[in-house]
Protein backbone atom coordinates (compact mmCIF):
# COMPACT_ATOMS: atom_id res chain seq x y z
CA UNK A 1 0.00 0.00 0.00
CA UNK A 2 1.22 3.67 -1.07
CA UNK A 3 1.32 6.17 1.92
CA UNK A 4 0.21 9.18 -0.11
CA UNK A 5 1.23 12.79 1.86
CA UNK A 6 -1.79 15.56 1.00
CA UNK A 7 -0.77 19.07 1.44
CA UNK A 8 -3.12 22.05 1.16
CA UNK A 9 -2.79 23.55 -1.82
CA UNK A 10 -5.61 26.09 -1.59
CA UNK A 11 -4.19 27.85 1.84
CA UNK A 12 -0.72 27.13 3.25
CA UNK A 13 -0.40 28.28 6.68
CA UNK A 14 2.56 30.35 5.87
CA UNK A 15 -0.35 32.86 4.22
CA UNK A 16 -1.85 33.01 7.81
CA UNK A 17 2.08 35.01 8.62
CA UNK A 18 1.65 37.16 5.49
CA UNK A 19 -2.05 38.29 6.02
CA UNK A 20 -2.58 38.38 9.95
CA UNK A 21 -1.07 41.81 9.82
CA UNK A 22 -3.12 43.35 7.03
CA UNK A 23 -5.84 42.08 8.34
CA UNK A 24 -5.38 43.15 12.12
CA UNK A 25 -4.71 46.74 10.82
CA UNK A 26 -7.69 46.65 8.90
CA UNK A 27 -10.12 45.15 11.44
CA UNK A 28 -8.60 47.20 14.55
CA UNK A 29 -9.52 51.15 12.75
CA UNK A 30 -12.75 49.67 11.30
CA UNK A 31 -14.30 48.30 14.44
CA UNK A 32 -13.04 51.25 16.08
CA UNK A 33 -14.73 53.82 13.65
CA UNK A 34 -18.18 51.06 13.90
CA UNK A 35 -18.38 51.51 17.53
CA UNK A 36 -17.97 54.92 18.00
CA UNK A 37 -21.05 55.74 15.35
CA UNK A 38 -23.17 53.18 17.56
CA UNK A 39 -22.19 55.23 20.84
CA UNK A 40 -22.98 58.59 18.84
CA UNK A 41 -26.33 57.81 17.23
CA UNK A 42 -27.28 55.79 20.77
CA UNK A 43 -26.56 58.86 22.56
CA UNK A 44 -28.16 61.26 20.07
CA UNK A 45 -31.38 59.01 20.34
CA UNK A 46 -30.81 58.65 24.19
CA UNK A 47 -30.36 62.61 24.30
CA UNK A 48 -27.71 62.91 26.35
CA UNK A 49 -26.64 66.23 26.95
CA UNK A 50 -23.12 66.48 26.79
CA UNK A 51 -22.00 63.85 24.22
CA UNK A 52 -18.35 64.71 23.92
CA UNK A 53 -18.14 64.17 27.71
CA UNK A 54 -19.83 61.12 27.26
CA UNK A 55 -18.40 59.91 24.76
CA UNK A 56 -14.88 60.14 25.93
CA UNK A 57 -15.32 58.29 28.82
CA UNK A 58 -17.04 55.13 27.49
CA UNK A 59 -15.30 54.70 23.97
CA UNK A 60 -12.66 52.62 24.89
CA UNK A 61 -14.82 50.36 27.49
CA UNK A 62 -16.90 49.73 24.30
CA UNK A 63 -14.47 49.04 21.97
CA UNK A 64 -12.82 46.39 24.54
CA UNK A 65 -15.68 44.64 25.52
CA UNK A 66 -16.67 44.69 21.46
CA UNK A 67 -13.43 42.53 21.07
CA UNK A 68 -14.08 40.60 24.38
CA UNK A 69 -18.00 39.47 22.74
CA UNK A 70 -16.14 38.64 19.41
CA UNK A 71 -13.24 36.41 21.33
CA UNK A 72 -16.14 34.66 23.17
CA UNK A 73 -18.40 34.29 20.21
CA UNK A 74 -15.22 32.31 18.48
CA UNK A 75 -14.60 30.27 21.31
CA UNK A 76 -18.79 29.09 21.35
CA UNK A 77 -18.54 28.61 17.53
Amino acid sequence: MRRVKMYNVMFPLYILIWIAPVLWAFVIPFNFIYDSLVVYFSFRKLKVSDIKSEYKNSILRVFIMGFVADFIGCLLM
